[in-house]
């Protein structure tokens, strides 16, 4: 069986993969050609992350502290934090792999990423198509 990868390049698979109504989420460390500026499928756009505080303590709408915790749960690894300067808490390289009837699958980089309160996906503007 063949993977064709499109729009980035596959340095590793990190933790393990699930699937997901035929489509297989590869943890990775991966480059993306031509990422978008801002993530795009924003996570509060799909649903609404409750996250319950003890005290006087609030989130608010920090999605991206829920994504960053769930992360190791699903994927059996935890995705590394750069302290360089930026302001994201979040920031995995993911692979969505399509895998056709001959044999045969596409695959597609994506980042899991956060700005401000707000978590969402990062894609190569070269594709994948919008259907994708």
């Amino acid at each position: 069986m063949g993977v064709v990868i499109r729009h980035g390049h596959l340095f590793g698979v990190v933790g393990e993969p699930r699937c997901s109504d035929g489509v297989w989420f590869v943890p990775a460390r991966a480059e993306i050609e031509d990422p978008e500026e801002s993530p795009s499928h924003l996570l509060r756009d799909h649903g609404c992350v409750d996250i319950s505080c003890d005290g006087d303590f609030e989130l608010g709408e920090a999605d991206g502290v829920w994504v960053r915790a769930v992360i190791p749960t699903v994927f059996h690894y935890t995705p590394l934090h750069v302290a360089d300067g930026r302001s994201f808490l979040l920031d995995a390289a993911f692979f969505a792999v399509l895998l056709g009837s001959e044999r045969a699958g596409v695959a597609d980089p994506f980042a899991c990423t956060d700005v401000g309160s707000v978590t969402g996906l990062v894609f190569s503007r070269l594709g994948p198509d919008a259907g994708v």
